[in-house]
């Protein structure tokens, strides 16, 4: 089985270089932390989406928001 190397075994030019969007790692992990907890908002949707068309509309607008704060750092952080 192969194994992932650790962060800090990967040439920093074979890595993403994330120092526009966050200061340090801690900062990227309290974002993504944040981001993490909103995916079990989903759940709300679950066996509703055909119940009428705004519904769906309401999940794909949260769907939308979510996508845009993973990709865009719009994480509101607690």
């Amino acid at each position: 089985m192969k194994m992932l190397p650790k962060r800090s075994e990967v040439q920093a030019g074979d890595t993403w270089d994330l120092a526009s969007l966050f200061a340090n790692d801690a900062e990227w992990e309290q974002a993504l932390a944040a981001w993490e907890k909103r995916i079990p908002e989903f759940d709300a949707f679950a066996g509703t989406l055909g119940s009428s068309a705004e519904r769906l509309a309401e999940c794909l607008a949260f769907d939308l928001e979510i996508d845009r704060a993973a990709d865009s750092r719009i994480v509101q952080q607690d």
